[in-house]
Parts: C-alpha cells; sequence; structure tokens
C-alpha cells in the first residue's frame, strides 16, 4: 500500500448506476464503436487517470454523455472534466484536437482489483447506448496518465545567502548506537493463524508489533534505552525462544533467528516490524503466530541533539570575525496541480556568463509536498519537523505557553514523539501555545513578532522566528492534527483550534480570520460524551485567497491535549501533484553578483520530459559574501569584487584597501582566482 496517498474524504462521483441500466445498443468494441476512446489505460494507478473520448457521427448532436468508473467493491469514483478556456477561465471543456479529456480518481480507499468503467448515449435514431469496460485498479503501480496541467507552469529563482553551521558541532552529532533486551510479538493485522498464501501485502497494512518485556521505562527514561524513531527503517534481529502455537493457545519452545526492519514506533515500548512472524505448522503452511519471548538487537545510526542554539563557521580577517555563508538559490515552481498525470521530478541547469562553459545540471530532485512547520536551518537536521515533539529539549526550544496555566510534558511512554498539554484548570480558551523557529535569541516566549521582510529574506532575526511559514493564495494546504483530547465525561465542547497569527494584510481579508489569535485554518471538536477522544490523522483543507505569512498557534478548550503528530503542507501525495514546489538549492559563485543563464525542465515518474519552457537569467551573492578564498577566508560582506577600487594596479594583480585591512586579489580570464591578506 502506497503509504503517502491519502483518503478520498468522501469525494466520490455521481452514481448514476450506469453498470446495471439496461440500454438499446450494448457498445463492445475495445475502444467503442461509438464513443470512440483514444486515450484508454485498463490499468488504473494511484492519483488522475486520464481518458480521451472523440465522439462519433452515430451519437446524437449536443446529447449528454454520462460516464462513470466503479472500484472493485462498486464504489464510485471520482470524475472530473476540466472547464477552463485558453487563458485559464472557466468556460471550454479541456480538448485536445476533437478529443474531450475526463480525468479518474484513485484515492487510498478506492479498492484495488478489477472495477467497471462504463459510458452512457444517445444516437441519432434516439436509441440509448452503452459501452462498459474491466479496469484493473492498483494503487501500488505509479501514475504514468499523460501530465496536462491547468495552467501553464511558471518558475522563479532568487538569490539567497546562508551562514554555514559549525561543522564540529556536527560532525559530533551522530554515532553507532545499539539497544538489546527481551521482547513479545502480537498479530493485529492480519490476525493470528492467518495463512501466508492469503495475504495480499499490497491491499493489507502490515501491524505487527513487538513489546518490550519487564521493562520499568517512563517518559525520562533515555531514547537510547528504549525503542525511539530514529530505529524506524533500522533492522531488529530476534532470537526467538518461545512462541505460540497456530492451532491453540498453547506455548511451545522454538530455536529460531529471523531479522526485520522497524516499520514504525508506537512508543517507547512496542514496535511495528514490515513482516509478521510464521511459523511452519504440522500440514505445511506458514502461518501467523505470536512470539512469547525472544531476545533483540537493534544496531542503528543515533542523531544527538544539540539542545544549544545553532552555531555558525566563522573565519577572523585582521582581528574581525565574519560568518562564513554559502550561496543558495530558492527555486519555486508555481501552477504545477495537474488534470492528469503526476510531475515527479524537476532537473536544474546553470551557465555562468562569467566562463564559456557549457551548461551543467546543478539540481536533480524529486518533488515533493512542502512542509511549512519545519526549521531546514536547524543544526539537528534529524529533529526538524516543529510538530513531532522528539523529546523534552525540542519541546522547550521551539513550543512557547501563554501562560502558567499550561504546561507541556514529553509523553513517550504513551505515543512516540508526543507532547502532553495540561492545565490543572478548564481551559476556556484564552491560553495557547506557539510555536517559533530558533534563529535568534531575544523575544523566546508566547508573543508574536510583526513580520518583517528584511529578515524574512534573510531567514533570521526574531520577527523572521515569528513568521517563518508562508502561505500562497490559491494553493491547498492540509493539517494533519493527530491528538487525543481529554475532557470531563459530559462536556461537549471540548475543542482544539488551530490558527495562523500574522500582521500581514493579507491575513486579515481571509474569511476565517479572527481579531484574537488570527486566521482559523482546523478545528478538531471533542462534541460526544466520554472522556477520551482520539482524533489520529484528522485531516482538515485549507485554501488562502491571499499571500501571508505567521506562526501556528494552537488553543485548547475544556480539555487536556496528548499532541503525537501536527504538521501543515501543501496538498499533494503519490499520484497528485501539490500546486507549488519550493526547494532551497546550494549554488556555488565565483565572483561576486555572478551572472547565470538558467533552464528547468519537469519530468513525469517515467522520466519523460513533460515540460521544458523554464529559462531566465539571475544574479547571486551581490555582495560577494559566499566567495570562499584560496586560505579560507570570505570577503567582508559589504565588499564587491566587481566594484572595488584599487589603489594599486600591477596587470591582472589588484590591491585594496578596506579599512586597516590590505586585500590582495589575482585575475585570470574572466573570473578572480584567488584572493588573500597582506
Amino acid at each position: 500500500m502506497l503509504l503517502n496517498l491519502l483518503d478520498s474524504f468522501g469525494k466520490r462521483g455521481v452514481d448514476y448506476g450506469l453498470y446495471t441500466k439496461q440500454a438499446d445498443v450494448i457498445d463492445t468494441d475495445y475502444l467503442s464503436r461509438y464513443f470512440v476512446v483514444s486515450e484508454f489505460n485498463p490499468i488504473l494507478t494511484a492519483g488522475k487517470n486520464a481518458i480521451s473520448i472523440n465522439g462519433s457521427p452515430f451519437l446524437s448532436p449536443n446529447s449528454q454523455i454520462l460516464m462513470e468508473c466503479l472500484d472493485a467493491v462498486g464504489n464510485v469514483l471520482y470524475v472530473e472534466m476540466a472547464k477552463y478556456s485558453d487563458d485559464g477561465t472557466p468556460g471550454n471543456t479541456y480538448k485536445e484536437s476533437t478529443s474531450t479529456i475526463i480525468s479518474i480518481y484513485v484515492y487510498n480507499d478506492t479498492v484495488d482489483g478489477v472495477g467497471k468503467l462504463t459510458l452512457w448515449g444517445t444516437l441519432t435514431n434516439g436509441q440509448t447506448v452503452k459501452w462498459t469496460q474491466n479496469v484493473i485498479i492498483n494503487k501500488t503501480l505509479k501514475n504514468s496518465s499523460k501530465v496536462r496541467f491547468y495552467q501553464t507552469p511558471t518558475f522563479q529563482i532568487t538569490s539567497d545567502e546562508l551562514p554555514v553551521l559549525n561543522q564540529t558541532v556536527s560532525q559530533n552529532l551522530l554515532r553507532n548506537q545499539s539497544f538489546t533486551g527481551s521482547i513479545n510479538g502480537f498479530a493485529v493485522t492480519p490476525v493470528k493463524n492467518t495463512n501466508q498464501s492469503t495475504i495480499n501485502a499490497s491491499n493489507i497494512d502490515i501491524d505487527y508489533r513487538l513489546t518490550l518485556m519487564n521493562t520499568s521505562i517512563t517518559n525520562l527514561t533515555p531514547d537510547t534505552s528504549s525503542f525511539n524513531s530514529q530505529m524506524i527503517g533500522s533492522i531488529i534481529t530476534l532470537n526467538i525462544n518461545t512462541i505460540q502455537s497456530p492451532s491453540s493457545i498453547k506455548n511451545i519452545p522454538v530455536s529460531q533467528t529471523a531479522s526485520y526492519v522497524i516499520k514504525n514506533v508506537i512508543n517507547n515500548n512496542t514496535i511495528q516490524i514490515d513482516t509478521p512472524y510464521y511459523y511452519l505448522d504440522g500440514l505445511g503452511n506458514s502461518t501467523i503466530t505470536n512470539i512469547i519471548n525472544a531476545n533483540f538487537s537493534i544496531e542503528y545510526l543515533y542523531v544527538n541533539y544539540y539542545n544549544s542554539s545553532s552555531t555558525y563557521q566563522t573565519t577572523n580577517i585582521g582581528g574581525t570575525t565574519y560568518t562564513i555563508q554559502q550561496s543558495y538559490a530558492d527555486v519555486v515552481y508555481n501552477n504545477i496541480r495537474t488534470f492528469s498525470g503526476y510531475v515527479a521530478r524537476h532537473k536544474i541547469y546553470r551557465k555562468s556568463l562569467s566562463s564559456n562553459e557549457d551548461y551543467s545540471i546543478i539540481a536533480d530532485e524529486p518533488i515533493k509536498a512542502n512542509q511549512l512547520l519545519i526549521d531546514d536551518l536547524t543544526q539537528n537536521k534529524y529533529y526538524n519537523l516543529l510538530g513531532s515533539f522528539y523529546n523534552q529539549n525540542h519541546i522547550a526550544k521551539y513550543w512557547f505557553t501563554s501562560s502558567n496555566n499550561l504546561s507541556m510534558t514529553y509523553t513517550p511512554t504513551y505515543a512516540v514523539d508526543s507532547m502532553l498539554v495540561s492545565s490543572s484548570y478548564p481551559l476556556s480558551g484564552s491560553d495557547y501555545l506557539m510555536v517559533k523557529v530558533n534563529t535568534a535569541q531575544t523575544n523566546r516566549n508566547a508573543i508574536y513578532v510583526p513580520f518583517d521582510v528584511n529578515q524574512f529574506s534573510e531567514q533570521s532575526g526574531s520577527a523572521y522566528d515569528s513568521n517563518f511559514m508562508e502561505f500562497n493564495a490559491n494553493v491547498q494546504y492540509i493539517i494533519d492534527v493527530s491528538t487525543v483530547i481529554q475532557k470531563k465525561f459530559s462536556e461537549t465542547n471540548a475543542k482544539l483550534i488551530l490558527y495562523i497569527t500574522s500582521s500581514s494584510p493579507g491575513a486579515k481579508q481571509e474569511s476565517s480570520y479572527t481579531p484574537n489569535f488570527g486566521v482559523k485554518i482546523a478545528e478538531i471538536d471533542a462534541n460526544q460524551t466520554g472522556s477520551i477522544s482520539d482524533f489520529t490523522d484528522s485531516y482538515t483543507f485549507y485554501t488562502p485567497m491571499n499571500n501571508f505569512y505567521g506562526t501556528l498557534v494552537i488553543v485548547p478548550t475544556l480539555c487536556n491535549v496528548t499532541l503525537k503528530n501536527v504538521s501543515i503542507n501543501v496538498y499533494g501525495d503519490d499520484g497528485f501533484s501539490p500546486d507549488i514546489y519550493s526547494t532551497k538549492i546550494l549554488w556555488p559563485v565565483n565572483v561576486a553578483n555572478e551572472t547565470f543563464e538558467i533552464k528547468s525542465e519537469l519530468f513525469d515518474i517515467n522520466n519523460n520530459l513533460i515540460y521544458s519552457d523554464f529559462n531566465l537569467i539571475q544574479n547571486f551573492d551581490p555582495s560577494g559574501s559566499t566567495v570562499l578564498l584560496s586560505n579560507n577566508q570570505v570577503l567582508p560582506t559589504s565588499s564587491s569584487i566587481h566594484n572595488l577600487t584599487p589603489f594599486i594596479q600591477t596587470g591582472s594583480m589588484y590591491y585594496y584597501r578596506s579599512g586597516s585591512l590590505n586585500f590582495l586579489y589575482i585575475y585570470s580570464g574572466l573570473k578572480w582566482v584567488s584572493a588573500s591578506l597582506y
């Protein structure tokens, strides 16, 4: 099963009952004599699958054509007929030559197997006609339909200079780690006694759990002494001593060794593995059963959590310390949401106008849904998701409460990477949590600092920390919250509300804007009686009408909550391209304000070129602050090599004075090749 494919959330097609409806004429041709289907793949994969209909003279002019697609259990799939004119405004049906293009959506909750595609129309003589074909739905296959965009994609690049993180600190964060102990195993899905031959792994989310035995693990236990999320993807080796008989509850001794991949970590006592434990029974069947006792060992790469603020590489020039910076390209693709097919990758090529070199490739990456709740400047690259509560240090570094009425406690015994937000009295909805990234040491509290465009462009400062999330108009975002709400049994007004606090003018123009907290983007209501309500992967979609910047504020009302995950993404998953994609690419320069010709290409899942009309010219590093010198020094940020005023010039050698410092530059061809102090 595709782990990144979401459900349809109730998005269904119109049920016309066409499959069982009687027609005067049954069209039996494979690509239809009457409807003339010119683009048809009988295998429907995850995402948007295209079908093309040409029609024929047999059909009555301007008669309505109905279409219905069913999955393997008869659910009606969502079918879209795009209605956009050439300039992107509502108008004509999406056509290519004489063909009308229709898109069939396959989501995670679409049932795999044999489905039915039916077309229904009226002939010139008034008779009804029906065409039906089998389709095979297989979500494990990647979407290879022809890519068609709703609107023309656009591409932009801007120059960015960011400080270089301290290598000494970063290199000391990673180490080999081992964890051993005793476990038992329990089959959840499929259940015990299931025969392996009956299991279709593509249709079943395997859930086989291993739990630590005889432990006294608490929330304060170091994560190296328990299960933790860094183990996901690692190998666990089991020496199995006792199992439960497949045909009974009797325990039987065995002596077996097996290795599995850790698929997920439930909490610091329990993990999920990728494959159930199978035992060969007396009839020769490989059958799932439970493990009563086994010894285990796990070897994995462990990343320490760096608790201090980020530190950066520096260099000293004439007694003055400068922060070393690197040049990056901020890349943004807009309008890449597709009507059919899937944009899988992009490639970027560049050619410097300061040399005779031809184009060279500088980026070849998959296109994915961007996460907004992230600190991608942190030295803790493993711990960059702000909505994953890895440890108490991470919580204290990024999350802040509006008052002492709220407390935030790391709770790995309940769920991995989780946090309990609690209060000793019923919360009225005035107390809140605020998240901030960590580029500045000031205003580390739950007080919002208004947006500052200069700090945002530099990605540094307390104003940036409060406005690191950028929302774009007409882009669809998905908010995923996994939480457990604890409340009084009879309370039906408990809720959890998520806002984006912002000083941007566009935020106040949003329909969900509130004066107290900002733009409301999601609300989870625990309006049923009961003391505990579990909202795992509670999804909300939000599409802003305006551009704005801000930060996330979470407001619990009349409840305590355990947050297991909070994420805000541009919507997109396997088979569904996002509206927008942004990435940051390392972009070395040779001279200050170096000019590049840039082109870019988009590709489908099979590496077929689908769009290449991206060309632009852009300058990088105007100040020359990222130009690395031959003696591992950098120019002061106020200097620009192109604008130097030499006080002595000898051939291609320039001597330049900056304050009390003297620099020697050697110019060769069209670029500076070395520089040094003297």
